[in-house]
């Protein structure tokens, strides 16, 4: 029987001179000493990158316990939508209408650049070996960002570029576009909040994928113009903002919710790795009491990897009728498997 898996949940330089003003913000609102990098030097309309730049230290912010990263976009944003209704960044819209604020923008990007540089390095053995254990018809849906989990499906040859059910026009692997690979994958790869590898042309509405590519540096990695209308610099990140309100209307993340309910109304056995949901997480839930009436949840069993007993114990609480299984360590979780 099928199973399903749920996973926890370059800047652009056109975004460089909105970073002084986001810092500004921060420091405005939450007292924020920003760290003196020493890379990006600001001259009047011209941008230089002086040596490597350590983007992620403009998160130290987060480290005041006070903060999250939902908590600091949300409010930005509202202070945005209610007190000074600012137009939104060029380039960040959702189908026409105006997206997330100006100064959302930068941030979103500095999240993603931080995510790629914190995963350099070798594939992760553990991703790998739950790449490994997963079946033909088996599905995987992430809340994350990054790509550990789609590479390691990928060399465990288990998904293919149809696997996303994203319908990608093009595709960039080894710096050349190509087609999409049109063999089924064993495994689909539903990304609930999009992913840092996909992008869209909001000139002609196409969407593209970079495969076992991460985004970032912006200087050496997004591609400059759109393979198939050939407009420059038109790409918008396809990921869902960290808000505490957050839209799923849009498309493809619209489609892919869907796809998600009707993956986990067909399965009977779910593992939840590393998911801690959160008290405001409504989406998260809403979706699996959707597709699994109270009626069908005695005959699901569920299997919370976390170590976090808590975590178990509200999971249990809200799905009673289930079987609900506690693993507090991945190491403890592929003992079972």
């Amino acid at each position: 029987m099928a199973k399903k898996v749920i996973l926890q949940g370059g800047v652009d330089p056109t975004l460089l001179p909105m970073i002084d003003q986001l810092i500004e913000d921060l420091r405005r609102l939450y007292g924020y000493d920003p760290p003196d990098l020493n890379t990006v030097s600001i001259l009047g309309n011209e941008q230089r990158i002086i040596g490597e730049p350590e983007y992620e230290r403009f998160l130290e912010v987060l480290d005041d316990k006070r903060l999250s990263l939902e908590k600091v976009m949300t409010q930005l944003s509202l202070e945005k939508e209610i007190f000074l209704r600012l137009p939104p960044f060029l380039g960040y819209k959702e189908n026409g209408k105006d997206g997330y604020s100006d100064l959302l923008a930068p941030l979103v990007e500095l999240v993603a650049i931080t995510i790629s540089k914190a995963l350099e390095g070798p594939p992760c053995s553990k991703h790998m070996k739950l790449a490994g254990s997963m079946e033909k018809g088996d599905a995987v849906i992430s809340f994350n960002y990054d790509i550990l989990m789609d590479n390691a499906l990928r060399n465990s040859n288990r998904l293919t570029d149809n696997g996303y059910l994203v319908p990608f026009q093009r595709i960039l692997d080894n710096q050349e576009w190509k087609r999409p690979e049109e063999k089924v994958s064993d495994v689909v790869l539903l990304k609930l909040h999009g992913s840092m590898n996909w992008l869209h042309c909001t000139n002609c509405n196409s969407y593209l994928l970079m495969r076992h590519e991460k985004i970032g540096p912006w200087y050496t990695s997004l591609p400059k113009y759109c393979p198939n209308c050939r407009a420059p610099n038109s790409y918008e990140r396809v990921i869902v903002p960290p808000l505490l309100s957050k839209n799923y209307s849009v498309q493809p993340i619209d489609y892919l919710w869907r796809k998600a309910g009707e993956y986990v109304s067909r399965v009977r056995e779910i593992v939840i790795l590393g998911y801690s949901f959160p008290h405001t997480d409504f989406a998260t839930e809403t979706l699996l009491r959707s597709a699994l009436l109270y009626s069908l949840q005695k005959e699901v069993r569920f299997t919370l990897v976390n170590p976090d007993k808590k975590v178990f114990e509200r999971f249990a609480e809200a799905f009673s009728s289930s079987r609900v299984d506690w693993k507090s360590s991945l190491e403890e979780y592929f003992d079972t498997m």
